[in-house]
């Protein structure tokens, strides 16, 4: 028999898992890589950052598989697509993969090119935030 007692107990547990969660934090990583030192955001699986060695930043997100991948661009580089990405006409695609807690390889290239085709991309954990 179902006692009132655990009938409102059911439906507080409802009300719980119903209620919106807090947007979660974003958390902030420093890495040394192949272009010099970047800085990645985190919020969910979006992640965004900057390399400012080479005035670039970058937008993302994790796969399911933890791939991070996405888009970077820069004021300049060695080519210009035929039309602007995140606000510039250089830009590019890139693939992170993480190999171990504090380093990931990956690679990069220029606009809709073959993955990988612009060269290589890894780094190692600076520091976390």
């Amino acid at each position: 028999m179902i006692t009132l007692a655990r009938l409102r107990l059911g439906w507080l547990a409802l009300v719980v898992l119903l209620l919106p969660l807090p947007a979660a934090a974003w958390q902030q990583t420093e890495w040394s890589t192949d272009y010099g030192p970047m800085t990645l955001q985190y919020q969910g699986d979006r992640v965004t950052g900057v390399y400012p060695d080479h005035k670039g930043w970058l937008e993302g997100s994790v796969a399911r598989n933890g791939t991070l991948e996405g888009y970077w661009a820069q004021p300049s580089s060695g080519q210009a697509g035929a039309y602007a990405m995140l606000g510039s006409l250089y830009w590019g695609t890139f693939q992170f993969w993480q190999v171990s807690d504090t380093r990931f390889e990956g690679h990069w290239a220029y606009c809709d090119a073959a993955p990988g085709s612009g060269g290589s991309w890894s780094g190692n954990l600076t520091g976390a935030r």
